[in-house]
């Protein structure tokens, strides 16, 4: 159970690696393209300089053409193994490499998408772990501002002008009640 564990982090690592090296590696390549490069050259080319995630598994994408598959079909069985939608995506327009006469261009469309998802992704995970700091900020400085009486307990909330008050309620302990009331 363990080793299978690790073998799902290391695999989600590697798909989030890939994930956000991919804007720069098809932008890339629809330079190399846009500059008169097969397929093919452009892909040995991002093989042999990539040293990350992208770069390893493009050497792979490139042994399997040696081999005799087709690049598109090397590039379908990479986004097959690697099951990352925006790689998906950018297969499917690299299939065109045969129709598409302006195939640099489209992969440079694809590439500003892939980078806009990347970022939205990145702009979610910054706000969601800024609302987890503030979450146990708020429960101290609320706690931390109690001052209690024999029968009431007034609880200054930080930001605002209103205070609240606790009514007499037996407590278990560790339970926190507040009861808020908007008189002035």
């Amino acid at each position: 159970l363990l080793v299978e564990q690790r073998l799902a982090g290391e695999s989600a690592r590697w798909q989030r690696r890939i994930f956000l090296e991919l804007p720069v590696v098809a932008e890339q390549l629809g330079m190399l393209l846009g500059a008169g490069y097969s397929l093919g050259a452009a892909l040995s080319r991002l093989a042999a300089r990539g040293t990350g995630a992208c770069g390893r598994d493009l050497e792979r994408v490139t042994g399997r053409v040696r081999q005799g598959l087709t690049e598109v079909e090397a590039l379908r069985e990479w986004s097959d193994v690697a099951d990352v939608d925006a790689l998906r995506r950018l297969v499917g327009v690299l299939a065109l490499n045969r129709q598409a006469g302006d195939l640099g261009r489209l992969i440079g469309d694809e590439a500003r998408a892939i980078r806009r998802d990347v970022h939205r992704e990145v702009i979610e995970t910054i706000e969601r772990r800024g609302q987890q700091v503030w979450v146990p900020v708020t429960v101290a400085a609320l706690v931390a501002s109690c001052t209690s009486d024999e029968a009431d307990t007034t609880v200054a909330v930080v930001g605002r002008d209103e205070e609240c008050e606790l009514a007499d309620t037996e407590l278990d302990a560790g339970q926190i009640a507040f009861e808020f009331s908007n008189e002035a």
